[in-house]
């Protein structure tokens, strides 16, 4: 291994292994920790939905909604504190927050200081009114705000005749526990079992550089496949107890509901837990059942989707550490090495043009490839790359959808998607 040739493709593979395994395990702990924060966002909406129905049914003001406010949120104690804004009269009709106390305990007006709280409402009333009008889920219905200490603060409508009339705000207590992360074994062995097994290999191997690279680029590839089906499993395992949880969650919020609605007298047909479940465009996911049984065939889907997603990453990831491969394998590295130290004085004259080049033009084109795997929106720019990441679906959308015009009974219409 003396060789330059075989030190080239060593150091080649222990570079790009090093980056591809590291990226792999950052992304696997980051999967991991967006799975679990779509549980807690999920298991919130199912609290805030299930206590904005009780609401509902105990007339949306009034001593009875207060009651109800009261009393649910003093059962959970992963509720902080919850409110209900009424649009009509600019009302603070029940509150379980600290400041909403004394002569700003409600019902109340709601005071100039708190026109956040109006706006707030203002904005869900007219995202359900756009997306019933477009038929179309363009805004979100339902906000969900993650808070400086992991807790959610989360507003969903409140409905008269289908019309929104106002919103329950809840926030959760912090989480308990430390966030997971993902296994290191399996991101080590990715990285050491390639290199043994070329080490051991260039011994026999004829001294040949292209011979040695695509040694490396094989064992490279079979080490970052085993840390993807590792990471797969990790994910889809987390994915299904995730689902789980939440159908048990569902399941009992909607008892104590009952039982609540009971103590209450608030008549109404039984509760649905699974119709609490929803998306922030208030579409139902429908993974379970209302007594909490999953839906196998649906629950799969979201593991593929998941698997899918996993698997697009990895192809980034596998053609990054390839070209990284070459790059020090063939030798470019050393030479690009001693050109840089030959004329070290000319490009210390050029570097800032260079990093100039490097911020404002690479980083932007490759930004914006990453962006094209997401479902970015202008109305969820504040989320990270893995919370949106959907892998191929738009490229695969655009070559499948290759209509320029449709027809209907209003005449031709030009698809401007397609453009």
């Amino acid at each position: 291994m003396s060789t330059p040739v075989r030190r080239h493709a060593l150091i080649g593979l222990a570079v790009a292994g090093l980056a591809g395994v590291l990226a792999a395990w950052f992304l696997l702990g980051a999967g991991r920790r967006a799975t679990v924060a779509f549980r807690a966002e999920r298991e919130t909406v199912v609290r805030a939905q299930a206590l904005a129905e009780l609401v509902t049914r105990a007339g949306l003001q009034g001593d009875q909604v207060r009651q109800v406010v009261a009393r649910f949120t003093a059962g959970d104690s992963t509720v902080r504190s919850t409110r209900v804004i009424l649009l009509e009269g600019l009302s603070l009709e029940a509150s379980t927050f600290s400041e909403d106390v004394g002569e700003k305990a409600a019902p109340r007006r709601l005071q100039k200081e708190e026109k956040p709280l109006y706006d707030q409402g203002q904005r869900l009333r007219a995202a359900a009114d756009t997306n019933r009008e477009d038929q179309a889920s363009m805004k979100e219905e339902i906000e969900v705000s993650p808070m400086a200490d992991g807790s959610l603060d989360v507003a969903v409508p409140l409905l008269r005749d289908g019309v929104v009339v106002g919103f329950l705000q809840l926030v959760t207590a912090p989480p308990a526990g430390a966030a997971p992360t993902a296994p290191w074994w399996p991101a080590l062995l990715s990285l050491l079992l390639p290199l043994a097994l070329f080490a051991a290999a260039a011994t026999v191997l004829p001294e040949r550089r292209l011979v040695l690279t695509l040694a490396g680029l094989v064992l490279l590839i079979a080490g970052l496949l085993g840390f993807q089906r590792a990471g797969a499993r990790t994910l889809g395992a987390d994915r299904h107890a995730a689902e789980e949880a939440v159908a048990a969650h569902a399941v009992a919020v909607g008892a104590r509901a009952s039982a609540l609605a009971g103590e209450l007298g608030l008549a109404g047909q039984p509760f649905d837990p699974s119709a609490w479940d929803v998306t922030v465009f208030s579409k139902p996911y429908g993974l379970f059942s209302s007594t909490g049984q999953l839906d196998s065939g649906r629950v799969q889907a979201a593991l593929g989707a998941t698997a899918a997603n996993w698997r697009s990453l990895f192809w980034l990831l596998g053609g990054f550490s390839g070209l990284l491969l070459l790059f020090f394998s063939t030798g470019t590295a050393a030479r690009l090495w001693a050109t840089l130290v030959t004329h070290r004085s000319a490009y210390f004259y050029v570097s800032p043009a260079m990093v100039g080049m490097l911020l404002l033009v690479f980083f932007p084109f490759f930004y914006g490839i990453a962006l094209s795997f997401t479902g970015s929106t202008i109305y969820n720019s504040d989320k990270s790359i893995p919370e949106i990441w959907v892998g191929v679906k738009n490229y695969t959308e655009i070559i499948s959808d290759v209509k320029v015009a449709q027809h209907s009974a209003g005449g031709w219409a030009i698809n401007n998607q397609n453009f």
